[in-house]
Order: structure tokens, then C-alpha cells, then sequence
């Protein structure tokens, strides 16, 4: 009996018509059963192939490859995909994620499951790798946290609330600490102001903050350098969004200078970049992941370097006395060592786009930060993605997709490419 005749299905298509349908034409049943035939019932074939007879059977009909699956996915609306996943429920008993998990797998299948998760739960699941990461991962919190607005920090509350049972505020509160842990808990009680914007107010605020930044950069005593900390924590997690875009234009239009200049001499560590998120992002949202894409395509060499010395030194599994006797030793031999001149050889500075120098001797940048990407590209390809690739080429006059070319390659790079839609 063929398809078309079964009743339990609908009329049979070509993979090429369900994946380039219009959004009124999607039939999510369909997709369904496609989706299972590719992550299932293709795969259950293939394993059953030698290698000699692999590359024929992926030229047959329904032996589809990963790229089918992205584009698909990336085709359908988000209540598209939720109706798929809760279909692919119905019908086969399984779970779409957990298939797409076991049978994509890496950074394509990590990518589809970001795309797939609805909004609140998928920061929700970002935030708690965030926390229970030794250290913290102090730079997924503020990207996360600082981006959100108070609807979105009561969806994540409740979608943490439910997967992992804690209560979000106390484990922020436990794994944080000082004035980072304060915007960052003013930040989850969601009590931003969404009043619109008033001239007058905002004038003050300029003011006040241009006063606190000059007496940081005077030198000041203790208390008032409290004062002032809290006079840019409170105006960034408190005023509306069009507040702060009115006082950050008044404050450039006066001081000539950006507001995140004085953000820069009155705060410093992570308490001065989560408050330069917050700006960034009043600003333009649009500009403001523009640039945290420019950082996962082309990270600084120093940053790099020390999350890798971070990774390699919470995986080793040397005791200390270890540790301690290799360095005892090594400095004994470089005692007794006959000394030797070296003649520094010649380089030649390379670089790339966006300005990112490399080391010397090295004719590649350092490697792209792949889940880095994901979360934004997938969170935003919804959204505003078309608006982030104008702001990312205005920005370091170079175009996404030529940077995803020069940085990323194979199925992730079809991966990202199809979900911008280049």
C-alpha cells in the first residue's frame, strides 16, 4: 500500500517541497514523520551498510543528510516547531530532542536542540551550566542576565524553577558575590521601570553619573567610591529602556564622550562589564550581539589563553606535592644549565578581520568560540538576526557571512549560514 493511500498518513511529498514550504502551507504532521525518517529510520539503514555500499545508499531516496534537518527546522516558525515536537510525541512515542541528540549529536545537534527550546528554558539551562561550572562562568551570566527584560526574567524564574527544582535567585546569591552579585540579584527581581522616557530626568542622571565618574577618576575615599558604584548599578538595573537611551544620548551630546567611558573609570571587573552589557544593549540590541558575535568569531588571544590555562588546570589530576617537586626540579635544572644567547627572530604581524592580531610564527587566529555562537545565533535567528548581520558589517566593515566562511567550516558553518539565511 502506498502513502497516499494509508489513512494514517498524509499525502506523500518531496523532501525538497516539505522543506522549502511557506509558513501557511506547513503541514507538521508531515514534518514529523520526515524528521523521523531521517534521524531514525535513515539511521537504522545505515548501520546496517559496509562501507563499500555507503556513498550509493546516500544517494537514495530517504537516506537524507543533516543538512536537510537544519533547514527544515530553521524554516518553521517557534509554535511550528513546538507543534512538531509535540506531534513527533504523538506519533512515535519518543522525544525529538533525545533523537536528535543521540543521532546528530556535536555541535549541529547542540545547535538544533538551542533552536528548538523554547526561550525561557533555554536561558534557564545556559544560566545553570553558568553556576554549577567551577569557577562560575561569570560571562554567560552577563550575557544572559543583562539582555533580558522583566517578562523574560520571570519566564527564566519559572522555567528554572521546573527543570531543576532550585530556586534561581538563591543559587545566583550562593555562587556570586560582591557588587556583581547585587546587579545581578536587582536584575532578577525584575522591577525595571517601563515608564517612558522624561527629558528633564534624564538630564540629571547624565549629570550625576559624569560627577560620579570624575571623582572615580580623581580618587576618592572609600564611601564614595561605594556611592558611586551604586549610582551606576542602580540607574542601569532600575530606569527604563528608553530612559537609558535618552541619558546615554545626552551624555554624549554634553561630554563628548560615550557613557561607557565613565562606566569604564568608575567600575572595574566584572561589575564594569555587566554594566557596559546593560548599556550596550539599551542601546541597540541589535548592535549589542553584533559585538558579542564579533568576540565568539574572533576572540582576544589573552582571553583564550586564559580559559584554556583555567580548562587545563581544573582537569589535572597531580597532587600538589607533584606539581610542587616537577617545579622544584625544573628550576634545579635551569640553575645548572649552561647559559645560552638567543638572537630574537624576525616576525611579521598578522591580522584578521576585525583588527584581532595573531601570535608570532602563527598563520591562523585563534579558534572560534562554537558555543559561544550558537547561543547567539540561534537565540536571535528568529528574532532580529538580519538586523545584527547589518549592525556586525557597520561595525568592523566586514559581512557575516564572509566571516563565517573564514572562521567556521563544514556542517557548523552550514548550520550558522542557514539559520542567518544566507
Amino acid at each position: 500500500m502506498s502513502s497516499s493511500e494509508d489513512g494514517n498518513l498524509p499525502p506523500r511529498a518531496s523532501s525538497q517541497d516539505c522543506l522549502f514550504s511557506t509558513p501557511d502551507e506547513v503541514d507538521t504532521e508531515f514534518d514529523a514523520i520526515l524528521l523521523h525518517d531521517m534521524l531514525v529510520a535513515s539511521v537504522a539503514r545505515s548501520c546496517r551498510l559496509t562501507k563499500r555500499h555507503a556513498h550509493a545508499a546516500a544517494e537514495r531516496p530517504g537516506f537524507v543528510p543533516k543538512t536537510s534537518v537544519m533547514k527544515m527546522l530553521v524554516a518553521r516558525t517557534p509554535s511550528q516547531r513546538e507543534a512538531i515536537i509535540a506531534t513527533y510525541r504523538t506519533l512515535y512515542g519518543r522525544y525529538l530532542l533525545q533523537d536528535i541528540r543521540a543521532n546528530l549529536g556535536g555541535i549541529v545537534g547542540q545547535g538544533l536542540i538551542t533552536l528548538l527550546q523554547p526561550p525561557a528554558f533555554r536561558d534557564a539551562g545556559w544560566i545553570r551550566k553558568a553556576v554549577t561550572r567551577v569557577p562560575t562562568n561569570e560571562n554567560l551570566l552577563r550575557e544572559v542576565l543583562c539582555a533580558r527584560n522583566n517578562k523574560e526574567i520571570r519566564d527564566i524564574h519559572v522555567a528554572y524553577k521546573e527543570m531543576f527544582a532550585r530556586d534561581l535567585y538563591r543559587d545566583i546569591k550562593t555562587v556570586c558575590s560582591g557588587k556583581f552579585r547585587d546587579l545581578l540579584l536587582k536584575i532578577l527581581r525584575a522591577r525595571r521601570s517601563e515608564a517612558p522616557a522624561e527629558e528633564v530626568r534624564a538630564e540629571e542622571i547624565a549629570r550625576d553619573l559624569r560627577l560620579a565618574s570624575i571623582n572615580a577618576y580623581n580618587g576618592c575615599d572609600t564611601e564614595d567610591e561605594e556611592s558611586n558604584r551604586d549610582l551606576f548599578v542602580d540607574v542601569f538595573t532600575k530606569e527604563s529602556v528608553s530612559q537609558l537611551r535618552l541619558v546615554m544620548e545626552i551624555y554624549q551630546k554634553d561630554f563628548s564622550e560615550p557613557v561607557q567611558d565613565a562606566i569604564a573609570r568608575t567600575l572595574t571587573g566584572h561589575l564594569m562589564k555587566a554594566v557596559k552589557f546593560t548599556s550596550l544593549w539599551a542601546q541597540s540590541e541589535a548592535k549589542y550581539f553584533a559585538h558579542l558575535l564579533h568576540d565568539a568569531l574572533f576572540p582576544p588571544l589573552d582571553e583564550r589563553k586564559s580559559v584554556r590555562t583555567l580548562h587545563s588546570i581544573s582537569s589535572r589530576t597531580h597532587s600538589v606535592s607533584n606539581i610542587f617537586h616537577r617545579a622544584v626540579c625544573g628550576l634545579q635544572l635551569s640553575l645548572h644549565a649552561p647559559s645560552v644567547q638567543t638572537v630574537p627572530e624576525e616576525t611579521t604581524e598578522v591580522t584578521v578581520p576585525g583588527n584581532l592580531p595573531l601570535s608570532p610564527g602563527s598563520h591562523k587566529p585563534p579558534s572560534c568560540n562554537k558555543t559561544f555562537l550558537i547561543r547567539i545565533i540561534m537565540s536571535r535567528c528568529d528574532l532580529d538576526i538580519d538586523h545584527v548581520a547589518d549592525e556586525f558589517e557597520l561595525a568592523f566593515a566586514v559581512p557575516l557571512k564572509t566571516a563565517f566562511t573564514e572562521r567556521t567550516e563544514g556542517d557548523f558553518r552550514d548550520l550558522l549560514s542557514t539559520a542567518c539565511g544566507f
